[in-house]
Order: structure tokens, then sequence, then C-alpha cells
């Protein structure tokens, strides 16, 4: 019997909105890789290269200098971390003698460049010291300094400053590059870590639509069946959407709305909305609250989401009932709230995971719950921790800055 009409535009309505947020996620992923790819080459190398360029400079009193870089592949030469010179005044000597310095990888020391007769005329450059940056042999640029008054002339003294500060700045420049290297292969390995665990969270729930859907065509099914297997391909969809928001609220930078709010109204808000969970389960409450009056600077939405993802956890570890002890105090300058619960406790080689994305025990779950609690807290400048036992139960201790950095939200005009 086929899905009545009304059932058949609801679920069509949530499977194209599925298939959008997923689509959004996975778009806002390749995004959030190349926005770190193209972060990643700001600071390093290029910093050390800057650095090293004005030191040189500095250092041996030069008037201008530059540094020279030669690509492995093309073999062409490129100008960077110039310092009182522009790129044009260059060119000639990076032709007719960086060029060379880099080839043959010995230094080159001229006092008269306007006494060569292949030097281009008109130039200021009178004294030139250029030393060859090198790594294991390897040559991949040289550093250039130059002197304008033919009075000034550079010494065997200076060239041997300047190669020593060329050694050392060579490899500085190839540890970044290493280092690079090395966040680069972490960083695919991360994501195709990521990407995998992402593919099998979801694969699950969508298989089980797939199974479903084949079984509601069936035409020896009956409208019994179609009723029981359109509520479980509806409750596996709502369990995608949850997967997808736990990962975009794990994997987008947070945008915090900080105002000054009462701690204890925004876990009494938690215990609402976990109060017929906890009824059900027959779980008695103990609360112990010491901050009735502290207002501390928070986003009450990103703080309740803490203390949901906690209470709930604390709810689920007591299946058969149980109590949940909630304390709040303040101390050395902090607020501090206890959330404990008598369940049956983490095995002692699950504490250091319980904290680690996509780690999880229960048979449903992204196993980002904590990550993204623990997110929360220190973009409050806040932090987490654990005391568990087996057979006794499990306490997370949260602590919020009562004194905090983050300032009051204030929307702009055209918002």
């Amino acid at each position: 019997m086929p899905l009545g009409a009304e059932q058949e535009r609801k679920l069509n309505e949530k499977i194209q909105s599925l298939t959008e947020k997923l689509l959004e996620t996975f778009e806002e992923l390749n995004l959030v890789y190349s926005l770190t790819e193209t972060f990643s080459g700001t600071s390093g190398a290029e910093q050390v290269i800057e650095n090293l360029s004005r030191l040189a400079v500095e250092r041996l009193e030069a008037d201008c200098g530059w540094i020279a870089l030669k690509d492995e592949r093309s073999q062409h030469l490129t100008t960077v971390a110039l310092q009182g010179i522009d790129p044009e005044s260059t060119r000639a000597v990076n032709t007719q003698f960086v060029e060379r310095v880099i080839d043959g990888g010995r230094p080159l020391l001229l006092n008269d460049l306007m006494g060569n007769p292949s030097f281009q005329p008109g130039s200021e450059l009178h004294a030139f010291l250029a030393v060859p940056l090198s790594v294991r042999e390897k040559i991949f640029g040289a550093i250039c300094i130059s002197r304008h008054s033919p009075e000034e002339i550079f010494t065997s003294g200076d060239q041997k400053m300047l190669t020593v500060m060329a050694t050392q700045g060579a490899m500085a420049i190839e540890k970044h590059k290493l280092e690079k290297k090395l966040l680069d292969v972490e960083r695919l390995a991360a994501i195709g870590e990521f990407a995998a665990r992402v593919a099998h969270e979801v694969r699950n729930p969508l298989t089980s639509i797939k199974g479903f859907t084949f079984l509601v065509g069936r035409p020896k099914t009956t409208p019994e069946q179609i009723q029981q297997y359109t509520a479980l391909i509806i409750e596996e969809i709502d369990r995608l959407d949850t997967i997808i928001k736990d990962i975009l609220h794990f994997s987008r930078q947070s945008v915090l709305h900080p105002k000054e709010h009462c701690i204890e109204e925004v876990i009494d808000r938690a215990l609402t909305l976990t109060e017929k969970q906890r009824t059900d389960q027959g779980i008695q409450l103990n609360r112990v609250s010491h901050c009735n009056n502290v207002r501390v600077m928070i986003d009450p939405e990103r703080i309740l989401q803490v203390f949901l993802n906690l209470i709930i956890n604390a709810v689920h570890a007591m299946e058969s009932g149980g109590a949940l002890t909630i304390q709040s105090i303040t101390r050395d300058g902090k607020v501090v709230i206890d959330i404990g619960d008598s369940g049956g406790g983490i095995p002692p080689e699950n504490i250091d995971l319980i904290f680690d994305p996509f780690f999880t025990t229960k048979e449903t779950g992204t196993g980002l719950g904590l990550p993204i609690t623990r997110r929360i807290l220190e973009e409050h400048g806040g932090d987490i921790s654990v005391d568990s036992a087996i057979g006794v139960g499990t306490k997370f201790t949260i602590t919020l800055p009562l004194e905090s950095h983050l300032k009051s939200f204030q929307p702009r005009e055209n918002e």
C-alpha cells in the first residue's frame, strides 16, 4: 500500500532537507580545508626569510638588501623580502651576479659594481655582497646586501658574518618547510580520518532508510507495516539530522553572543528540559547551589548546551535509576560546577579518550558531545575535568572565570 499524500510530502521534505544539509556540511569541510591550506603559508618560513633580510641589513649596516630564491623545478629566480630597494633595481644584479652565487655555491663580494663593464649604468648600488642559502649541500637561494657610497666597502669579516647568518637562516627556513610538510601530511591524514568517520556515521542510517523504503514499496506490505517502516525512516532521518548538527557544531568556529547572566538560571533551564527523561528513569536530583546571585559573562545558549550534554550523558549512565548531583560554588575567581551520576562509571582505559572526537561506547551517537562541550568551555576561558570509578559513578567538573575577557555582543545597525 503506497504512502498517503501527506506522509509522502513530509518524507520527501525531510529527505530533501537532509540532502541539502549534507551538501552544506561537506562544502563547509572543503572550505575549512582550503582556508587552512591558504593560511598555513602566511607564517613560518616566510617570516624567517623576512627577518633574515632585515637583520642582515641592520647588522652589517647596509643600505639595502633582499633575498633571491630559485624555484627547484622552473629554475626561475624570485626576489623577496626587499629592504630599502625596489624589485626593478635588483633585476640586473640577480641576472649577472646572484645566479652565479646560487649556481656556484660560493659567496661573491664586489666593492665596485660600477666598475664592472657588464653592469648597468646609473645604479645606486656600489658595494655588493651575496652569500648562498643552502642546507645539506642543496642551494635554494641567496641573501644579498649592498651599500650606495663608494667609500663604504664590505670586508671579509662582513662576508663571514653574512655567511653565518645565511647558514642559520637556511636551517630555520628548512626547518619550517619540513614542519609545514609534516603538518600538511598530518592535516590530510586527519581530514581523511574525519571524512571516513563522518561517512561511517552517515552510512548506517542511510542504509536503514534505503532498506525500509524498499519494504514500504513492496506490494505485500500491510498498512500496519507501512506505518511502522515510515516511523523508522523518520526516526533515522532525525538521527541523521542530529549527526549533521553535531558535526557542524564541532567543525565550525563558534560565534559567541556573551552577556552577563546568572549561571544558576542556565542550570535550571537545562534541568527543566531534561525533567521528563529523569522522571521516566526514576532519577533523583540532588541540588546544592551557592551561586544564586552569581552573574558571569557567557553565551547562555552555548553554556546551556554544555549542561544539557552533561546531564543527558548522566541520565544515559543511569538506565535503572540513580541520583544526579549538581553542586555549584565560587572558588579562586571561578565558578565551579560539579555534575555527578551514580551510574556504572567510565572504564580507566577510556578516561583519556572520552574527549576525542567520535569516541563513543554507545550504539548510537556521534561521540562529539564531550568534544563540543570542552570546546565551548575553552572558548569561554573555562575548562572541564572528569573523575570516575567503576560501580560508583562519574563526576564532571566545569569551571568558568568570574572575570571574563568576553565582551557583550553588540549587533550592527543593519543586522
